[in-house]
């Protein structure tokens, strides 16, 4: 940093325009106004990020937290649904079918997954026809009950040894378990029946949890955006402390200096919490994995959902510390810009 005075200051104490490198010829007093103008713009900037990130992940902490609980209950679905495959399956192999229908098991399972289905449907991935698929979803649970509920009935209707007793029972419970198709070697989603369907869905529901990470929070985004203003206040609270040596013979405020502290401290706070809080939404997806392959009936109430108050209230507190910090230097300007406007008479 170079200054060079041109003319020098006068014995009185009166404090003539100089010339700096970086602004040309301008009063040292105008130049402390701008250095201060502009550690106040640097904490409204990190104010502004950090507010951003703060409101971003909270929506993202929701949608996460309701896709994943749409994850449990699509699996505890998929498993009442397979269990009430089995259930009819074992209704048709038996001899009493006129007798108890679809059965109870059957009814209080398909019931149950129903039940599962509809819990889920608040946090299906609207994105990349989520709402389609979870539509099919539903519509393959309908038949699969209307035609096991139209087998248990041409059961009654047709002799035992009747062909199309077997058929109607093969495609009730094909309604049910049914692989998808293939083409090129490779499954076509939504073409088998509900069991399959439901794991489309899953499928489509991981994916999609993937893809709800805040992108603040990724690669290293929030460090930059909070240190680089945080940097520029430490820069303007340099210039100040020459500006105040040089041509005011004073000190730098203690309060100014508390002000740049600040400003770092936070820039370090919010990016540190950030990564953490990414790490936390990270392992979700591996979470949800562990959920699926072990089953969500006995795993679901292990994972408890992300809580926004504490990010929340982290939040508050930086920005209530930038407030200070922006305070903090008003107050320590303020005696020099005073000074300069209404000088001694």
């Amino acid at each position: 940093m170079t200054v060079s005075t041109d003319p020098p200051a006068e014995e009185s104490g009166r404090i003539e325009r100089v010339t700096y490198a970086w602004w040309g010829q301008a009063h040292p007093v105008r130049v402390l106004r701008r250095l201060r103008n502009g550690m106040l713009a640097a904490l409204a900037v990190m104010a502004l990020v950090s507010g951003v990130a703060a409101a971003e992940a909270g929506s993202r902490i929701g949608t996460i937290n309701a896709t994943r609980n749409s994850i449990r209950d699509l699996e505890r679905a998929r498993v009442a649904a397979g269990q009430a495959a089995a259930d009819l399956e074992n209704t048709f192999d038996g001899r009493d079918v006129n007798l108890t229908g679809t059965g109870t098991a059957f009814v209080t399972h398909i019931g149950s997954a129903n039940m599962h289905i509809t819990a889920a449907a608040r946090g299906i991935d609207a994105r990349r026809n989520g709402r389609t698929q979870f539509q099919f979803v539903l519509g393959q649970l309908v038949t699969s009950v209307h035609l096991a509920e139209t087998a248990v009935q041409q059961y009654k209707d047709f002799e035992h040894t009747d062909p199309l007793k077997t058929k109607a029972a093969d495609s009730a419970l094909a309604a049910m378990t049914g692989s998808n198709e293939k083409y090129n070697g490779k499954f076509i989603p939504y073409t088998g029946g509900l069991v399959p369907a439901l794991g489309n869905l899953l499928a489509h529901q991981r994916d999609g949890l993937r893809t709800q990470q805040p992108w603040l929070g990724k690669r290293l985004v929030l460090w930059p955006l909070l240190l680089l203003p945080a940097l520029g206040v430490l820069l303007c609270v340099g210039a100040t402390a020459h500006v105040l040596a040089a041509h005011f013979r004073r000190l730098l405020s203690p309060l100014l200096g508390a002000a740049g502290l600040i400003a770092v401290a936070v820039a370090i706070i919010g990016g540190t919490l950030a990564r953490y809080q990414y790490s936390l939404m990270a392992r979700i997806p591996k979470k949800c994995e562990v959920l699926v392959n072990c089953g969500g009936s006995k795993t679901g109430e292990k994972f408890r959902d992300l809580s926004v108050g504490p990010l929340m209230a982290t939040s508050a507190a930086m920005l209530v510390l930038l407030a200070v910090a922006a305070l903090l230097t008003c107050l320590a300007l303020r005696p020099r810009l005073a000074e300069y406007r209404f000088g001694a008479s």
